[in-house]
């Protein structure tokens, strides 16, 4: 099993807090999520030393969102309580694919706002799963990415055509758009 890391959140003292428990690509993509949120965070390796981050009060404020519980006196035993309770919390199994799929949508809305001129990153197909370029297979998913913009996917019709017109079989293009639609990364904040 790979070392965990936790997100703190240390926007305020208030809300000194674990947001998630998991391996470090996830957290990285975690934090570039929460960050888009304005929120300020840290995170360190699941283990004890990376409270020596927080000041003494956001550890205390971070133990009681913790366990609902003043905290104790005594430094080390917080940070002792404060690890035993992180630990039990379970890591996030929100897969690696779906938050770099957030994460590409969140960096091509920051593209969008700061260029509107230009265009937005698309969102791409799964290589492994991608025909061999130059293959009539492959012209058709070329096709399909030239014909999409941003999130918005190119319609089936609309490959199709272009498709017969460049002299693809109509019957090809239709099941490689749909072969192409689905290896897709839908790009959305708000996954089912």
């Amino acid at each position: 099993m790979s070392i965990l890391y936790m997100l703190i959140d240390r926007t305020s003292l208030e809300t000194t807090s674990v947001l998630k428990v998991a391996p470090i690509k996830e957290i990285i993509a975690w934090s570039k999520l929460f960050a888009a949120e304005g929120r300020t965070l840290i995170g360190p390796p699941l283990e004890g030393r990376g409270f020596a981050k927080l000041t003494a009060e956001e550890l205390q404020y971070l133990y009681w969102n913790l366990v609902q519980q003043p905290p104790p006196e005594n430094y080390p035993e917080m940070i002792e309580l404060c690890l035993t309770a992180v630990q039990q919390i379970a890591p996030d199994k929100t897969p690696i694919k779906q938050l770099e799929a957030q994460v590409l949508h969140l960096e091509a809305q920051a593209i969008a706002l700061e260029n509107p001129d230009k265009p937005v990153p698309r969102a791409v197909s799964d290589p492994a799963s991608r025909p061999k370029e130059g293959s009539a297979t492959g012209k058709v998913w070329a096709i399909a990415d030239e014909l999409s913009f941003g999130t918005a996917m190119a319609t089936r019709k609309a490959v199709v055509d272009l498709c017969v017109r460049k002299g693809i079989n109509a019957a090809t293009a239709s099941t490689q758009y749909g072969k192409w639609k689905g290896s897709r990364k839908y790009l959305t904040l708000n996954p089912a």
